[in-house]
């Protein structure tokens, strides 16, 4: 049985959304769709938590997506197709889950990290897997160490509002499934949750071990995000 995140947790995670979307403070604690204009803007993007999903993007697609069922919206191939004609291109498509249980702890093994730190790991990536991750825009990282010393695993936190750790790992792709990119995250998630914040964990669709991963630390799974790229010009 999945756990139930606790109310308060859910109650900030609700509130920084909201306010990160720009939507009123209250659109995630009923079912529905809410939607919010963004003047301007050059890309949509669906948020659901629960039953709640918050629908951002300028106003001429706001109207495209109107007929799609909630259920849809986070259909990344039903939204380009109501998009089609302004360009749209899929950024990115994932899995939201919380923590909010300390009883994570940081393995004396891992250590804060400098960038130097960071980069050794992410030059293992491609392109792809450094973007995902998210690391290079975080605030703080930590790594573990393969058996030669050397970083092989890193995570890192991003604090949203003063009350989100928004987490990213990335792992060098000949040590994983060694437990160091669990490492990693534990010392990022322990470390959030000693600060007084709920920390999050984004998978992207199809990474079934980000999200295996994700379970095992405790984050329990509740939503899902799509953005789509536009082109109006």
């Amino acid at each position: 049985m999945t756990p139930a995140l606790a109310p308060g947790t859910l109650r900030t995670i609700h509130r920084v959304w909201a306010r990160r979307l720009g939507a009123p403070a209250h659109s995630f604690e009923a079912d529905g769709v809410v939607p919010v204009v963004w003047d301007g803007a050059d890309a949509v993007s669906v948020v659901r938590l629960g039953g709640a999903i918050v629908l951002g993007g300028p106003e001429s697609a706001l109207g495209a997506l109107r007929d799609l069922p909630g259920p849809r919206l986070l259909d990344p191939a039903a939204v380009m197709l109501a998009l089609e004609g302004r360009g749209p291109r899929l950024f990115g498509a994932a899995h939201l889950a919380f923590v909010d249980q300390g009883k994570v702890t940081a393995p004396a093994s891992v250590r804060s990290a400098s960038r130097g730190d960071l980069e050794e790991v992410l030059a293992t990536l491609s392109e792809d897997e450094r973007a995902e991750s998210g690391l290079r825009e975080m605030e703080r990282w930590w790594v573990a160490s393969g058996p030669t010393g050397a970083p092989a695993a890193a995570a890192g936190c991003e604090t949203w509002d003063g009350a989100i750790a928004h987490l990213g790992v990335a792992v060098a792709p000949q040590r994983r499934g060694t437990g160091l990119g669990a490492a990693a995250a534990s010392a990022a998630i322990a470390r959030s949750l000693a600060s007084g914040l709920v920390p999050q964990w984004r998978s992207g669709v199809g990474n079934a071990a980000s999200r295996r991963l994700g379970t095992t630390l405790g984050a329990v799974p509740l939503g899902e995000q799509v953005t789509v790229d536009l082109d109006l010009r």
